[in-house]
């Protein structure tokens, strides 16, 4: 366990923390100038919109917390004293940001389900189903990172090492 540096795995998850948004962000601005040059369909229209709004709000947020991340990296050896602390606040800002994206995904999903021309219950519960995987997939994402770099912190600073 020693062998991992935690500089590097903070770096990482920084890095990640921004450009998995910023990627989000290029594919916003795609998708808003394909749509007004595409033909309209007011429900795909109304959801496209909501996608971005929600991506165009919510991504910049984690970028934030990503800079944080990796600013952790560049000055973990000044600050080792401090940093599970720095590294509990960085968590709780990500838990929040993860807990309200997760809430905004439920008006996607709404607005997704209205403008579904089906008579069937089958693909809204396949809807529902995929709405939980994502809700899933965006904890384990978030949270396991989270959980490892806690404890490389703890052992680092209970052993000395490094």
């Amino acid at each position: 366990m020693t062998k991992i540096k935690i500089r590097v795995v903070l770096l990482a998850i920084g890095v990640y923390y921004i450009l998995t948004p910023a990627i989000g962000l290029i594919s916003s601005a795609f998708q808003i100038q394909i749509s007004e040059i595409s033909p309209k369909n007011e429900g795909f229209t109304k959801l496209i919109e909501v996608l971005n709004e929600i991506w165009n709000y919510y991504f910049p947020l984690l970028m934030l917390i990503g800079g944080g991340y990796l600013l952790f990296g560049l000055f973990y050896p000044h600050v080792k004293k401090l940093s599970l602390l720095i590294h509990i606040v960085l968590t709780f800002a990500l838990a929040i940001w993860a807990y309200y994206y997760i809430l905004s995904g439920q008006k996607f999903i709404q607005i997704l389900l209205e403008n579904t021309n089906t008579e069937f219950g089958t693909f809204s519960e396949l809807i529902r189903a995929a709405y939980t995987f994502g809700v899933v997939g965006v904890i384990i994402i978030y949270a396991i990172p989270q959980i490892a770099i806690a404890i490389l912190i703890i052992y680092k600073n209970r052993f000395n090492a490094e």
